[in-house]
């Protein structure tokens, strides 16, 4: 999957480095899964966390500028960083629930989610916001 980092730059620099970086956490979780060495279940489930750690840091960011700007569309953000976070959880108690784990039955399933809620969520919330932000700074 080819993500182009210039389709998630909303124009405030916090939010962007923040992005790119969750950009190159999930190439690094699908180079692990596509490389050739054996995928063993700690190892994706710890890119995984880390990924996760980092989106909840990036959340923490943008939640903090939406309530110290009195975000007005702060209440319908939070409800899509919640989401994330429950599909996070969800997903990883089921595949810590398995014995036995067959990577590509998950890898491509959770890649496909974390970019298409990436795109969207970007596309939309953080767009609005930085455009908020953006008109806050005149």
């Amino acid at each position: 999957m080819n993500i182009n980092p210039n389709d998630y730059i909303t124009g405030i620099t916090l939010i962007d480095k923040q992005h790119l970086h969750y950009i190159e956490l999930v190439k690094r979780l699908i180079s692990y899964c596509k490389s050739e060495e054996v995928i063993n279940k700690p190892v994706f489930i710890d890119y995984v966390n880390e990924l996760v750690i980092y989106m909840l840091e990036h959340f923490d960011a943008e939640e903090y500028l939406m309530r110290s700007t009195k975000y007005f569309l702060y209440t319908k953000h939070l409800a899509e960083h919640n989401m994330f976070r429950n599909k996070m959880d969800e997903f990883l108690a089921a595949v810590n629930d398995i014995d036995q784990l067959n990577i590509t039955d998950y890898e491509d399933y959770l890649v496909k989610w974390l970019i298409a809620w990436f795109e969207i969520h970007v596309k939309d919330g953080d767009t609005k916001l930085a455009k908020f932000l953006q008109s806050q700074q005149k």
